[in-house]
């Protein structure tokens, strides 16, 4: 049996399922398969100005509102305190801008590589 090396192709397995060269689309992908992978992530958004450029986890409009409490954390906390423990913010650098990432229901892992990683997706 020669394995791998008989096969070359399958040598280097892409580890990514789906593919665009949209850089929001491909955002929104990096973010879902985050979520997919993560035990106890059940939202992740990238906010900048107030705006959602990119989210994964739960319809848009649940996205939505966890992308204005991402940015108005303290007002979020007043109005829905359920939130409080579950919603967790990272103010991050994409493209020399600022940020923010949020994650619902854990903490992301490695957050500085997360933030390298919407650079250069968003970057493109």
């Amino acid at each position: 049996m020669q394995g791998l090396a008989f096969f070359p192709q399958l040598s280097m397995l892409e580890r990514r399922f789906a593919r665009t060269r949209e850089p929001v689309a491909a955002a929104r992908l990096y973010l879902d398969n985050l979520v997919r992978e993560a035990h106890g992530l059940r939202a992740a958004v990238v906010v900048e100005e107030g705006r959602l450029v990119a989210g994964a986890g739960m319809p848009i409009a649940e996205l939505a509102q966890v992308a204005r409490a991402a940015q108005d954390h303290d007002a979020a906390l007043a109005s829905k305190p359920e939130l409080r423990g579950d919603l967790f913010i990272h103010r991050i650098l994409v493209r020399g801008r600022r940020h923010v990432f949020a994650t619902l229901g854990a903490r992301a892992r490695r957050v500085r590589d997360v933030e390298r990683d919407l650079a250069r997706i968003l970057g493109a």
